[in-house]
């Protein structure tokens, strides 16, 4: 009887010790034992491969862009047409030199799509009274196209007529001239934005009488003037200098 008693307590030790051990490698291997989890405030620092390629050729793309041509259009013509246009606040340019260069830009656009053909303020010209009729919105549309934000005043504009609210001019377009221009500098100062410095430089002597830095920023449709600023002015130089300009208009 005594030995039952004794096998049947060894029996149940064995099977209690059993379930236990069945138990403990349940949890062991549980998936949420497992599991890996990121702290709440832990920030992610892996960035897709299409993310990283995307990044990359943008900014090469960017800098790939800034060639003769666009030397051409945005900078040298510009100065040509507009050359006042000096800010480092694009709300601080005046609005005459904003229509200035609205008229510059439509005009620019233009020919580079269509040539030489014909005028390219022909849709706005008037046959009743032979003159051009800008409308206001026509000007603004253009502002926002290549600014990122103006205060453009209609009536300090020498042409606006307030009734209609246009301008009216016998002259759409009638720039003229040429300039030499050298790169001197570019860089990309973020994802979207790059640095010019553009020297200006006397035809005959190749000498540099002005160095301009231009920040633009490249969007979907277009390229934004940020700020157009002066690096170096010969002509401000010898206004604050005198002596020297003594000395170069009498020098032998």
């Amino acid at each position: 009887m005594i030995k039952r008693i004794i096998i049947a307590i060894f029996s149940l030790t064995l099977a209690t010790c059993f379930l236990i051990g069945c138990s403990k490698t349940a949890t062991v291997y549980s998936p949420k034992a497992n599991s890996i989890t990121m702290d709440a405030t832990q920030v992610s620092t892996i960035q897709s491969n299409s993310e990283q390629q995307r990044k990359t050729a943008f900014t090469t793309d960017l800098l790939k862009l800034i060639d003769d041509k666009f030397i051409s259009r945005y900078i040298k013509d510009l100065d040509i047409c507009v050359p006042e246009l000096i800010f480092a606040n694009s709300e601080d340019i005046p609005s005459q030199t904003l229509y200035t260069f609205s008229i510059y830009v439509m005009d620019m656009e233009y020919h580079f799509t269509h040539g030489d053909i014909e005028d390219s303020g022909d849709k706005f010209l008037n046959k009743g009274d032979n003159k051009y009729h800008i409308p206001v919105k026509t000007i603004r549309e253009v502002l926002d196209k290549y600014f990122e934000k103006t205060r453009f005043k209609p009536e300090k504009v020498y042409a606006f007529e307030p009734v209609k609210n246009e301008f009216v001019t016998p002259i759409f377009a009638g720039f003229g001239g040429d300039r030499k221009v050298e790169l001197s500098n570019k860089e990309q100062i973020s994802d979207d934005t790059v640095r010019l410095i553009v020297d200006f430089l006397v035809p005959e002597s190749g000498e540099i009488y002005c160095t301009k830095v231009f920040t633009m920023k490249y969007t979907s449709n277009s390229w934004k003037y940020l700020s157009v600023t002066k690096n170096y002015d010969k002509s401000d130089t010898e206004k604050r200098f005198p002596k020297i300009r003594w000395f170069r208009q009498h020098k032998s």
